[in-house]
């Protein structure tokens, strides 16, 4: 669409406008034409324009979410034209009329005239069959097509609810290690020492290695690490305790993994 029909669709006085939100990365794959489609379609409830007769202009404007882009749309219905058929001169039986009279005595003229009536009607229902299946041709023509926009609006609408879950999903893993960090720093402090972060075997799991001044206190810290990242997704499985000789202090270490917020138990 040039911007001068587009242009003419946002002066439209009849024409619905409306601002909507899309998530980004649903329209960062699409074309100009998908959008257009996918903008008519979330406004077909409100605007009562279906999506596949609607012409779209929209601008995209500012929007104070990064993952979501916003639109201002404005729709108005397709214009439709029509074609008036030529209507026939005339009917077989208004020019069998005037001879059926003159022949009204003439018993053959009369059968020749009763079997000519007879093949108009037969022709005549011919020719209504024949549109008749035409039409029906095309409603199920139309009845196809519409049956495979369903379909696909339906696609659309899953592939936006999984790109939405899929974004939902990497939100929540970005946070998930300053999550567990803030957890630790809040945990283990004062006179328990953090010596080593190490990668574990799974993914998104790490090893802590810790010294406290006793075995009590270790158990205290692990078992208080544990309730502080469990809300936040993450597993805490205890290791050893070791105290060292003299007993002076306590090695201790534990696996943190995670498996997703509200998944942890």
């Amino acid at each position: 669409m040039t911007d001068k029909e587009t242009e003419a669709i946002f002066s439209d006085p009849q024409a619905f406008r409306q601002q909507v939100r899309l998530a980004s990365v649903q329209v960062s794959s699409i074309s100009p034409d998908e959008l257009s489609f996918a903008l008519a379609y979330e406004v077909e409830p409100f605007s009562k324009i279906p999506a596949a007769e609607a012409n779209v202009a929209w601008r995209e404007v500012p929007s104070d979410d990064y993952a979501f882009k916003s639109y201002d749309v404005a729709v108005v219905r397709r214009g439709k034209s029509g074609r008036a058929g030529n209507a026939p001169s005339g009917s077989l039986s208004e020019r069998l009329v005037r001879p059926a009279i003159v022949a009204a005595c003439v018993v053959l003229a009369l059968l020749g005239a009763d079997w000519a009536w007879t093949e108009h009607r037969l022709s005549s229902a011919r020719r209504e069959a024949s549109v008749r299946r035409e039409l029906d041709s095309q409603v199920r023509s139309v009845a196809g097509a519409a049956n495979a926009k369903r379909n696909e609006c339906a696609e659309i609408r899953r592939a936006r609810e999984e790109a939405e879950r899929s974004q939902a999903e990497v939100c929540s893993l970005r946070r998930a290690y300053l999550d567990a960090m803030d957890a630790v720093a809040g945990v283990c402090g004062g006179a328990t020492v953090v010596r080593e972060f190490k990668s574990a075997e799974a993914p998104f799991a790490f090893r802590i290695a810790a010294v406290a001044p006793s075995a009590e206190s270790a158990a205290d810290v692990m078992a208080r690490l544990e309730g502080a990242v469990a809300p936040k997704g993450w597993r805490l499985s205890a290791g050893a305790i070791s105290t060292r000789t003299g007993g002076r202090t306590t090695d201790f270490d534990c696996t943190l993994e995670y498996r997703g917020e509200g998944r942890a138990e």
